[in-house]
């Protein structure tokens, strides 16, 4: 029974609150949680359903020493409100970006709520979305229409495809540049491409990955595999607008040196995550007049518009892309089916339903 805690305190019937952490060599260790507190103004209690595996969380436990929280590809519901909220209720499924704003500098003021001078981060050592519970301000979600399910913990990512190819279109070099390369075939690669062939460009995808390439070419794009890509004459040279999908956690060192045996002059370069090591810049780079831009989060506004747009096709879009899903108590191993790129697109982690009654 979900029920408004405006007026109460909330007590634990069904099971023990908790929060996965990830301790180094320890792996993931389960964490008990006091009971969600009361609500003041605009807080929401969110209880989280199921949790996206990013290629950024490989990263951070690669690179990061200390304790992390992670997950920040989320869906889940309202469990109750604040006193001020006006635009959710209990029941409604809702998602974030990972990026908690305050709304209120610089940056938010002006929709770059991504760049936020006072930001707190899912997937960090602060927070994540891998527990029973957590509390946001009204501003900071996005409400989810349609019967919950798994498909939704998709948004987030849809949105970072999204604000990859408004980069794409604000630094392409000319207009009529439409031929893009995508470089990987991940989750966001793939889906990158999608978002920019539904905006009328034309994406080819590489990847040295048959299994993913097979997933791509289902959703109908087109692709290359990465050894025949090197030696195609149809593709050297060919690029002003390329999308670097392959690293966050690469086991190789990626596709960034190799960029430039598909790029014309003055192209346009999006890098869409981060690599684990230094990367030498190529010496053509220059010479060709390459550009880089480096994509840095979603802004809040952007994962509204995406909410809006791919929700109707979610369930299409999710068929083969969500090959694997765990519930929490088996999340390292979630993780360790996430390296396999061999096998494996999105992972997703659900998140044990909680059920709280009124303190009488």
């Amino acid at each position: 029974m979900i029920v408004d805690v405006t007026t109460r305190t909330l007590n634990q019937t069904r099971a023990t609150e908790f929060e996965l952490v990830h301790e180094g060599t320890m792996g993931f260790v389960t964490h008990p949680l006091s009971p969600p507190p009361r609500l003041r103004g605009d807080e929401i209690l969110v209880r989280p359903r199921w949790v996206g595996i990013c290629g950024s969380d490989l990263y951070l436990i690669a690179v990061h020493e200390g304790p992390l929280r992670l997950g920040h590809e989320w869906i889940g519901v309202v469990d109750a409100v604040g006193p001020s909220v006006v635009t959710l209720r209990p029941g409604d499924a809702v998602t974030s970006t990972g990026t908690v704003a305050c709304f209120e500098c610089g940056p938010c003021h002006h929709e770059k709520t991504n760049f936020c001078d006072s930001a707190t981060y899912f997937s960090s050592d602060k927070m994540g979305a891998l527990r029973s519970w957590f509390v946001l301000g009204e501003k900071q979600l996005i409400k989810v229409d349609g019967t919950l399910t798994k498909d939704q913990a998709l948004h987030e990512l849809i949105s970072v495809a999204e604000a990859a190819v408004d980069l794409i279109d604000s630094n392409r070099p000319n207009e009529d540049d439409e031929d893009l390369l995508v470089l990987g075939a991940g989750p966001v690669g793939v889906l990158l491409a999608q978002v920019a062939k539904d905006r009328g460009y034309r994406p080819v995808i590489v990847d040295k990955i048959e299994f993913r390439l097979e997933l791509a070419r289902k959703a109908g794009l087109e692709t290359v595999p990465f050894a025949r890509a090197l030696i195609d004459p149809a593709l050297r040279n060919r690029f002003k607008l390329i999308a670097d999908a392959t690293h966050d956690y690469s086991k190789d060192s990626g596709a960034f040196r190799f960029v430039t045996a598909f790029a014309k002059k003055e192209f346009s370069l999006l890098m869409v995550g981060k690599y684990k090591g230094a990367q030498e810049i190529p010496p053509a780079f220059n010479s060709l007049g390459g550009k880089i831009t480096w994509m840095r989060g979603v802004p809040h506004a952007t994962l509204a518009r995406s909410v809006t747009k791919w929700g109707p096709r979610l369930s299409e879009l999710s068929t083969d892309f969500i090959t694997h899903c765990f519930d929490h108590a088996n999340a390292g191993t979630a993780f360790d089916v996430a390296t396999e790129k061999l096998k494996s697109m999105k992972v997703l982690i659900e998140i044990p339903e909680m059920v709280h009654v009124r303190n009488r």
